[in-house]
């Protein structure tokens, strides 16, 4: 009967699935147990008769990692493919991009890779896209990805709550893609989308909940919608305070970023009491040179220079440049970053020699990281500006707050609260 071949189709159909879901597990299997006994090997001395054990780093460990993938893997791709992905993500967490992508290009483009990990890793690369203001090629990457999610199959690796996963992270990134492009309220909507997406069953359920709603937070801030972004901040600060504790790295960043939230809404000495409980904890817990400790440092130091304590400002911003050129080199744009804010400090300080070699170096930092005409040369040539001013230059001042000015209009729109942020501190400067 037809009723009978259709049973016996479906449970045909049910035993291939059954099958295809089996040889996958199993094939699971064998690339975890790969990367496990790879894993232990990276860990043995190289020479126990000549290395001094003590003096091996965690960057000694990751180098000697990559080396081995690349040579003692070659003969299992998709296992090599899981683990230059995942030590890719390690470098991406750590900051060094240029690390991070070529591990991250050698894991999406390896043609074994399982289709979670080649995708893992390419979600990844787009959010290095961004990070270098590349969002033309974030977003192709995002398409690309977002449509190999809708096509695969329902017995696919990539389907069910790793395709919810994945959404997840397209959306985080999408939402930093429409910040970078002066879209703040798209940003919010991403963000909020990303929350959504969020499996409450997941065990990191919480911690993404919080990592999402400091992101929003942020966004907010920007906004200058203080009171809801500082709901979200205060939100994932009680949610990582509730999962590691209050002398936790990652609860310090969060009362990190509440600080943040005051100092933008000019609530500058809360801003700079909340700033010094979190630098608390990280000089705690942290090494010195790291680059938390930098980045809590830099934000504290501009905090001071707002409250015209330039002098006392200027230690902890030359600490933070130290400590990111210590990290990531002299040429990293967190070390530019941070020289814009000390020329100012020195600026302020009445040190106008300091001043103008700082912005000169941050300029070619600059130049070595971003493409000309975006927002970061736009930012510069406004900061350049306000140090001309200080230092007694107006009429370069005004050339470079100008051309500055244009920049950041171009990149941000005319309505945007930074751009006239930095419009005001141009006519001041001027005066």
């Amino acid at each position: 009967s037809v009723f009978a071949f259709n049973q016996r189709d479906e449970a045909r159909r049910q035993r291939n699935i059954a099958s295809e879901e089996r040889a996958l597990a199993e094939k699971q299997r064998d690339t975890a147990n790969a990367a496990l006994d790879y894993l232990v090997s990276i860990y043995k001395l190289a020479n126990p008769a000549t290395e001094n054990p003590k003096t091996i780093t965690a960057l000694t460990i990751l180098e000697r990692g990559a080396k081995q993938i690349e040579t003692d893997l070659r003969s299992q791709p998709e296992t090599q493919a899981k683990l230059f992905g995942a030590l890719g993500g390690v470098y991406h967490n750590l900051g060094d991009a240029d690390e991070a992508e070529r591990l991250l290009g050698r894991a999406a483009t390896i043609p074994a890779a399982a289709p979670v990990d080649r995708l893992s890793s390419e979600v990844q690369l787009a959010s290095i896209d961004l990070q270098r203001r590349r969002l033309e090629a974030a977003a192709s990457r995002l398409d690309r990805i977002e449509r190999e999610i809708a096509a695969a199959s329902p017995a696919s690796a990539i389907s069910g709550d790793k395709a919810r996963d994945f959404r997840m992270r397209i959306a985080e990134n999408r939402a930093r893609s429409a910040y970078l492009s002066g879209k703040p309220n798209e940003a919010v909507k991403f963000y909020s989308d990303a929350l959504q997406l969020i499996d409450p069953a997941r065990p990191d359920s919480v911690a993404a909940a919080a990592r999402i709603a400091t992101n929003r937070g942020l966004m907010l801030v920007a906004k200058r919608d203080f009171p809801a972004g500082r709901a979200d901040l205060n939100r994932a600060e009680a949610m990582f305070r509730g999962l590691y504790g209050e002398r936790h790295l990652l609860t310090a960043k969060a009362t990190h970023n509440i600080a943040y939230a005051d100092f933008e809404a000019d609530q500058l000495d809360a801003a700079i009491a909340t700033m010094k409980r979190a630098l608390d904890v990280y000089e705690t817990v942290l090494e010195l040179d790291h680059p938390d400790l930098a980045l809590a440092r830099q934000l504290y130091g501009t905090m001071l220079i707002e409250a015209k304590r330039p002098d006392v400002a200027i230690s902890p911003l030359e600490a933070s440049a130290n400590g990111f050129e210590a990290a990531y080199g002299a040429a990293h744009y967190y070390v530019g970053y941070t020289l814009v804010y000390l020329a100012v400090a020195y600026a302020d300080a009445g040190r106008k020699d300091e001043a103008i070699a700082a912005i000169d170096r941050a300029g070619s930092i600059y130049a070595k990281n971003f493409e000309p005409g975006g927002f970061d040369f736009g930012d510069l040539d406004v900061y350049r500006g306000i140090v001309l001013a200080k230092t007694g230059k107006r009429t370069e001042a005004a050339t470079h707050c100008a051309a500055g000015l244009t920049i950041l209009k171009a990149n941000l729109g005319p309505e945007d609260a930074y751009f006239g942020e930095m419009t005001k501190k141009c006519d001041d400067a001027a005066r």
